[in-house]
This record gives C-alpha cells, structure tokens and sequence, in this order.
C-alpha cells in the first residue's frame, strides 16, 4: 500500500481477526498524532504501524502531522484531546521533555503525563557529514583542525545538540553548534554546515543516495543496512555508544483494558513480516517489548539522555 505524505485514513474491515474490535471512544475513531512533518521517519514509522494497528483492532486511525515548537504543539494536541476519540503519540522523549525545555516550557513526565503504550523502535545514531568537508572521519578530523567544525541540530538544548557536543567533547575536535527551527539537511547536504548527530533512519535517504556519509555510528556494532559505516569503536573512541528511539503514548488515565489492546496491536503489527521489512528498508530497527517492561526501558533512556547532557554541557546531576 503506498503512504502518502498527506493526512490519510486507514480503515480495516473487522472479520477475521485475533484482537477482537472495541471501542475507543464514541467516535469509534483512533487518532495517532507525530510531531513531525509528512515524510520525516517518525511519521512514516506511525503511518505504517496506523495501518497494521488498524487492521487488528477493527478501527479507523487517523494519522496526524502537528510540526513545529520542538514537540509541544503534537504533546498538548494529545492531554488536550476530545475524551471522546482515542488520541495516540507517537514520540521520542526530545519531544516530550528536552524540546519544550528549550523553550522555556514546563517539560511533560513521558512516564507519568502520558500513558505509555509500547516502544516503536530502537533508533542507532549516527554522525553524519558532509562529503566535501566530512566525508569520512579523517576528513573530518581535517576539517576540525583547520576551523570549528559547523554542528547541526533541531535545537539548543535537544539531544540533537547535546549529543553532538558530547562527540566533540570526546574526540577533542572543536565544534560550532548551528541550532534550526526547521529541517537542517539541506544546508548539511550542501554543505553550509559539517556534521549533525541524528538518529540512523532520518539519514537513511541522503547516505544511500551518496548526498551524506556516515562518519561513525554510536553503536556497539555496525549497522546491518548500512555495513560501510564504522563504529566510534572502530575510529578509536571506545564508550562512545548512544541508541534512543519512538514510543507510543496516549493520554494519562486511559483505560486500563484499552491501553492493553492498544499495545497488543502495536506488538502484532511490530511482529509482522511485512512491517519488519519495509523498517529494514529505512534502516529502523523494531523493538518488541512487554508492556511491563516498558518504563523501566523509557527510564534508561531518560537517563542516558541525562548523562550525556551532564557530560556535554558540564551539568552537574
């Protein structure tokens, strides 16, 4: 089925299916909100998931693109919802805590304001650079001693930002952060910046079509999909591991039974061939979780997140 990069509406027919049909509110309508614009890889992930969630539960998923204030507008369309419809997040914790602290908001409690439902994903990241000034570590070692390196992120403040100063700080290259309200890539890819920290999916396009290399994965191990790019390890820069990744959420006080079935379905269409595949394809990793275990793995990654931004910035926890 081909996703189009507007709002779409995925509707299932209820005959044969293993969660039975229920209801999530009066108007029988699930809405699954992303708090990034059409086409970037959380709206895709959601889009694909909507259509499988779908499906098992005999609903329509509505899915929602609400851009912009580094997640606040998408975080406060859900705890501002109609209790009549059943309205879903599809997020990761810059979304919900670091973005809207940039700006000076009160961050939402992923643990406690929000429902969670179950993990989307496992989200290795990556340095990407610039083939002319960054194409590979040395180059961009290079470039590091001839000038600061020019530093992308979404955002002073978010992880974006902090993850790549924790690089810099680690490797000893010196770093000039370039925060954007709107998508950097255009200038990474022509070359106005150098590198940007970022999750492996949302670089996937432009390191295939050659546009972007990969100068190190924050990973333990290469990336199956991406095999040509070495580990931070592999460049000599061993503890330099970082893995993040979505989660799904709904409105905190949802029903207990409700929440479950959500999660069931979530873990079906995660579980799916076709599913797995076409992530494959955009080089993201599904995650299958238990519900029990859920928290305790936002937990960790809240405080990975916390640790890094202590180290980058010199925070003290």
């Amino acid at each position: 089925m081909h996703l189009s990069r507007r709002q779409i509406t995925v509707a299932a027919a209820c005959a044969g299916l293993s969660i039975h049909p229920v209801v999530f509110g009066a108007s029988g309508v699930i809405r699954m909100v992303t708090p990034t614009p059409p086409g970037a890889a959380a709206d895709v992930m959601a889009r694909i998931l909507a259509e499988h969630m779908a499906q098992s539960l005999g609903q329509t998923i509505v899915v929602e693109n609400k851009p912009g204030a580094s997640g606040v507008i998408a975080v406060e369309a859900v705890l501002q919802s109609d209790p009549a419809t059943m309205t879903l997040l599809v997020a990761g914790l810059d979304h919900i805590i670091y973005g809207p602290a940039t700006m000076g908001r009160k961050p939402w409690n992923p643990l406690t304001d929000v429902a969670p439902i179950g993990l989307v994903n496992a989200d290795r990241w990556v340095i990407v650079g610039n083939p002319a000034s960054a194409g590979s570590w040395q180059a961009m070692v290079d470039t590091a001693r001839q000038r600061p390196l020019r530093c992308a992120n979404a955002g002073l403040g978010t992880t974006q930002h902090g993850v790549c100063a924790w690089f810099a700080k680690r490797t000893g290259v010196q770093a000039e952060h370039i925060p954007y309200s709107q998508s950097f890539m255009p200038d990474l890819m022509a070359g106005r910046v150098d590198i940007a920290a970022m999750p492996l999916p949302g670089a996937a396009a432009p390191l295939a079509s050659g546009r972007l290399r990969g100068v190190a994965l924050l990973s333990a191990v290469r990336h199956p999909s991406f095999p040509a790019i070495p580990t931070a390890a592999e460049m000599g820069q061993s503890g330099l591991v970082f893995e993040a990744g979505l989660a799904m959420y709904t409105r905190a006080g949802a029903a207990e039974a409700l929440v479950e079935r959500l999660h069931l379905a979530l873990q079906k269409a995660q579980s799916d061939d076709k599913v797995k595949a076409r992530f494959a394809d955009l080089g993201i990793e599904t995650v299958v979780v238990e519900r029990s275990r859920v928290r305790t793995v936002l937990q960790e990654r809240i405080a990975l997140n916390e640790a890094i931004r202590a180290e980058a910035f010199g925070i003290a926890r």
